[in-house]
């Protein structure tokens, strides 16, 4: 297969070139994606391997999204910690929520249920200015922007943190099948393999 204009938004990741992959980066708010050439892709949600791409294609899919899948790579700009999250949860861990919705109100995402997540829940999911420490600091980035408790951001590696249970941890149902942390060549090769 001769894939030309392959686009990999992942986390503000520089990645190379394949052997017959164009790849070009952009940054795309924290969120990561494969699509193939194509401006919006059929098949989302819960696909993560070789398998589930071939599926995708074979049912008629002209481009897949594998987002969660490029989070967990060694080029991503999330932290080490968001990376293992993903690695140990499953499917079953993650629920869509309104929860971390500073930045972006009424916008749901699927996330890794954590401990801030559970707190809000636990507290009847409260509409914010009454949320379970919703002030609290979280990291300040380079800049000094300040990322607070139910902030839409994602742990990135450049923030010296210890522990990520009180951030947002996008990731969708297919992480069951993410064990790994491969480089962004090495996880396309394995996609495109015959």
């Amino acid at each position: 297969m001769n894939i030309q204009n392959l686009e990999i938004p992942i986390l503000q990741a520089p990645i190379e070139a394949t052997a017959n992959l164009t790849a070009a980066v952009s940054n795309t708010g924290g969120m990561g994606s494969l699509g193939l050439a194509w401006e919006q892709p059929d098949t989302a949600g819960g696909l993560a391997d070789k398998d589930d791409v071939n599926w995708a294609l074979h049912e008629g899919a002209t481009a897949v999204m594998l987002g969660t899948r490029f989070v967990a790579t060694q080029e991503s700009d999330a932290h080490p910690l968001y990376k293992d999250a993903i690695l140990a949860a499953k499917g079953s861990d993650t629920v869509n929520t309104t929860c971390y919705n500073d930045g972006w109100p009424n916008a749901t995402h699927r996330v890794i249920r954590n401990q801030l997540f559970n707190s809000w829940e636990s507290a009847g999911c409260p509409q914010p200015g009454s949320r379970p420490g919703e002030n609290l600091l979280l990291a300040e980035d380079s800049t000094g922007y300040k990322i607070r408790k139910y902030a839409f951001s994602n742990p990135k590696k450049a923030f010296p943190i210890n522990d990520v249970s009180d951030w947002c941890l996008y990731a969708g149902l297919g992480c069951d099948r993410i064990k790994d942390v491969p480089s962004v060549t090495e996880l396309i090769d394995r996609l495109w393999s015959k």
